[in-house]
């Protein structure tokens, strides 16, 4: 059965933007750099791009493999 993993959205700045989401929604930090970033929320991850290095997507989790 798959499910979601994480969707990524083009933002301009990956580390602030995932500050932010920490800061307002409480989601947790689990990886950043100058491309990207993702945060954990309690059911989904989120993920900040920049439209120059990584694509807009939703991720699925395939936990058949």
């Amino acid at each position: 059965m798959n499910s979601i993993d994480h969707i990524a959205i083009v933002v301009d700045d990956p580390k602030k933007a995932a500050e932010w989401y920490c800061l307002e929604y409480g989601a947790k930090p689990v990886y950043s750099d100058s491309t990207w970033a993702i945060v954990q929320f309690n059911n989904i991850k989120l993920a900040f791009v920049i439209e120059t290095q990584h694509p807009p997507h939703i991720a699925f989790e395939d936990k058949e493999l």
